[in-house]
């Protein structure tokens, strides 16, 4: 900074430190506002008048976001000093920055995630702060298209799905080896997946852009495999196999297709009938029909190998059919059979079950399957039995309460039950009347009201909605 009466050509630099005080001046030009003369040459921020380590908060502790659309830059309340960097551990999703002043989030995230913790750091001259948030990406939650199990048929059944009404519109049948039971979608919705009951194998199939599918081949599993489950990530696929007693375990090859993991299976109880994990792909948990138990398993993070981490008995005579874990990742419920009520369960943190106080909630008759609103208030099971779906609301500490009214009917023999990412519709595979009932869910309430049914193939037992 040159000064006025300087020859021209030099310049006058000064080293010194400024004690800002705190009052305003008459004239900060005035010469005599001796306090504040040098104000003339240097605006001091306050932020850096008051030398302060970083204070970082995110409004939100989980983000959900959507996979190829920009997203609204997500901005923590900043105090303290101004910052000399920002960090993120890991990196930021593909798509997305953090910028290195604000800690402000933003961009366009192109490669899909489950939800996956970061810190986010943020360091100035007077220390550092640090805040932890969650990231998933995923689809738009609309409803796209939706399968349905045929056993009886050998085949599955596929649709799509009227965006606004709910409504199935058939798009065709496709063979499915011997006895078609589970089946489950891929998160990004790219592989269907189905168990072969009578011919002990999982059946892969390419799901293409108009939502018909093409056979992509198949890989042995176990003795009868019921039901399966493809892990958060689309990285690892489990089926639980009644008749060996044990989960075979795949990974997903890069073009769906499934590679035996090492080893082939892990133990489970007897009879294991249906399967389900963890939101955050850590966990797995398989019902077991013929010991009244869960079999609990950790995921191993780089392999996906299943590791048992122990059982828990769903109550004596239960039988237990279905298994959910609510979308938070701290409830579970399996459906007792031969009991006609639903167990529930806290996730601890290493994710081994504790049975909930009291244990179970009554249901219809003869439960079967079970499904979590994707918010994560309501519960729904089917009751093969009575011929209706059951529905509760979760409570703060994961215990369930039977919704007024506490049912509604179905088709015949209802199985299978699921909703759509939206959370707005609701589909019962009934084995019967091979039928798939249609519900509409009012947010507001989580209760079922009947839209119509579509035509299934023989005995329609599973259905999956993406």
């Amino acid at each position: 900074m040159r000064l006025p009466w300087l020859p021209a050509g030099f310049f006058f630099i000064a080293l010194f430190s400024v004690a800002c005080v705190g009052k305003t001046p008459d004239n900060p030009a005035d010469p005599a506002s001796s306090s504040f003369i040098i104000s003339t040459f240097i605006t001091c921020s306050l932020r850096d008048c008051n030398p302060s380590a970083p204070q970082l908060d995110y409004t939100n502790t989980a983000y959900n976001l959507i996979l190829n659309t920009d997203i609204t830059p997500l901005r923590p309340t900043l105090k303290g000093s101004r910052l000399s960097t920002c960090t993120a551990t890991p990196a930021m999703p593909v798509g997305l920055q953090l910028d290195q002043i604000t800690c402000a989030i933003s961009g366009t995230p192109t490669v899909g995630q489950i939800s996956t913790s970061y810190t986010i750091t943020a360091t100035n001259n007077y220390g550092t702060a640090s805040d932890i948030i969650s990231l998933a990406i995923q689809l738009a939650a609309v409803p796209h298209y939706a399968y349905v199990s045929n056993p009886g048929g050998n085949t599955v059944s596929m649709y799509s799905i009227n965006a606004t009404t709910g409504d199935l519109t058939s798009i065709g049948t496709i063979a499915a080896g011997t006895g078609p039971n589970g089946l489950d979608v891929d998160p990004f919705g790219r592989y269907l997946y189905v168990t072969s009951y009578g011919s002990a194998s999982v059946n892969i199939y390419t799901i293409n852009s108009d939502g018909t599918l093409q056979a992509n081949g198949s890989v042995a599993a176990g003795s009868n495999p019921h039901a399966i489950v493809v892990d958060p990530g689309g990285n690892f696929v489990y089926s639980a196999n009644y008749g060996t007693g044990n989960t075979s375990q795949f990974k997903v090859n890069a073009d769906g297709t499934l590679a035996v993991n090492s080893p082939a299976a892990v133990a489970a109880g007897s009879s294991p009938w249906g399967i389900t994990a963890d939101p955050y792909a850590k966990y797995v948990y398989a019902v077991n029909y013929g010991s009244n138990d869960i079999s609990m398993y950790t995921i191993n993070q780089s392999t996906g190998a299943l590791t048992v981490n122990g059982t828990i008995t769903t109550g004596a005579g239960g039988s237990p059919r279905g298994i959910a874990v609510d979308p938070g990742g701290n409830f579970a419920y399996a459906t007792n059979r031969s009991a006609n009520n639903v167990a529930m369960f806290k996730i601890n943190t290493d994710g081994t079950l504790t049975a909930n106080t009291p244990p179970t909630v009554a249901a219809g008759t003869q439960p079967r399957g079970i499904a979590i609103h994707p918010g994560g208030k309501y519960v729904y099971v089917t009751n093969q039995g009575t011929s209706d779906v059951s529905m509760y609301i979760i409570n703060a500490d994961g215990t369930l309460s039977a919704n007024s009214p506490s049912a509604i009917a179905s088709g015949t023999a209802p199985h299978g039950i699921a909703i759509d990412p939206s959370g707005q519709f609701a589909y019962v595979a009934n084995t019967a009347s091979n039928t798939v009932s249609i519900y509409k869910i009012d947010s507001a309430t989580g209760l079922l009201s009947s839209v119509t049914s579509a035509a299934a193939g023989t005995g329609s037992e599973f259905v999956t909605v993406w």
